[in-house]
């Protein structure tokens, strides 16, 4: 076992390991850290449930773009908070099925998900957050596994569970290697005390 664990093609791939895993999980966390944040005008949002089935699926990584509302048009699809009609507070990504510019001033935007045959509530170009540019195909699927038992059992758990064993291992062999040295030490300086007395 002590061999295995100092071979150098062991070192190589558990290093290699190591390495890979910590950049998945780094990156992993930028993404969390960077969800909702406004980023040179591009923000990132997870998309909340199955409305838009077909474009986007439940937790698929979408990215926005900040656009004047003045050039959104129907069949934009937008990333807003509800404000109304039991969708206070909810993350919403719809699609602009009408537009209602006779004020100017304000300008109300009716969206409704692909999957819905009711619209939402109409509202206003200021509760807006971005027009989606599309989705990230990476980030989506690192979020498809993560956030799935399995994805994140294969992904996160059992390769920590992994190094966890191994460096455990490695501590148990070299304390018990310490303590044959330490033996080997101590019989070798009694025989030398006595050689002494003799």
């Amino acid at each position: 076992m002590r061999n295995t664990l100092n071979s150098r093609i062991f070192k190589i791939i558990y290093t290699m390991f190591g390495i890979m895993f910590g950049i998945i999980l780094i990156l992993y966390l930028i993404f969390s850290i960077l969800v909702g944040k406004n980023l040179f005008g591009y923000t990132l949002y997870i998309v909340p449930d199955n409305s838009m089935h077909g474009v986007y699926e439940k937790k698929d990584v979408v990215i926005t773009e900040k656009i004047d509302k003045i050039l959104l048009k129907t069949g934009n699809d937008i990333v807003y908070y509800g404000t109304t009609g039991g969708l206070e507070g909810k993350l919403i990504i719809h699609r602009i099925v009408k537009i209602d510019n006779t004020d100017k001033k304000n300008i109300l935007f009716t969206t409704q998900g692909i999957k819905s045959s009711i619209t939402d509530p109409a509202i206003t170009a200021d509760v807006i957050l971005g027009k989606v540019i599309g989705k990230v195909p990476v980030l989506t699927e690192l979020n498809h596994l993560i956030r799935n038992q399995i994805g994140f059992s294969l992904i996160v758990f059992l390769p920590l569970l992994a190094i966890l064993i191994i460096e455990i291992t490695r501590t148990c062999l070299s304390m018990k290697l310490e303590k044959i040295n330490l033996d080997i030490e101590d019989k070798n300086r009694g025989q030398n005390e006595e050689e002494n007395k003799e």
